[in-house]
């Protein structure tokens, strides 16, 4: 049997992300493509830094920067800080369960961080869609990704 979690270091922080259930991951599957549908595609569309398609944290700063571009035009903060304190529900850090206060303490100072576990507790609720011959490499092969250096100075 596969394991329910999984663990990764990201920047100082000792993450765990235990996977939803299969009716909680398609509701936030849902929730994910109405709220981040452009944007979401551009980061799953988007290649590694050596061009392979690995990791979403291992995506390139420039198609990253293009992707939180799209995504913070769909934010509305109160609204959708509810939805970040839901997906990172299941997950936490350095063994400490993410709650209302913990929340605050943990990313005070440190939002990039903060995306970075997100990007992590998609990319472990979301594998089947992130892996080879997933969603991210269907995107790469449909619509393959521009030159972001381009489109980030235009």
């Amino acid at each position: 049997m596969e394991n329910k979690f999984k663990e990764k270091t990201i920047d100082s922080f000792s993450c765990r992300s235990n996977k939803f259930t299969g009716s909680a991951s398609f509701k936030i599957f849902v929730e994910l493509v109405q709220l981040f549908g452009p944007g979401l595609a551009s980061l799953l569309g988007s290649t590694a830094r050596d061009g392979s398609i690995k990791s979403v944290l291992d995506t390139d700063s420039a198609g990253l920067q293009l992707a939180m571009s799209s995504l913070m035009g769909k934010l509305n903060p109160d609204t959708n800080l509810a939805f970040i304190k839901k997906l990172l529900s299941s997950t936490t850090i350095d063994g400490q369960d993410l709650n209302d206060n913990s929340f605050d303490l943990i990313f005070q100072g440190k939002l990039l961080s903060m995306f970075k576990v997100l990007l992590f507790v998609i990319e472990v609720n979301y594998e089947d869609f992130l892996g080879e011959g997933g969603f991210r490499q269907v995107l790469a092969q449909v619509n393959p990704p521009q030159d972001t250096k381009n489109i980030l100075n235009s």
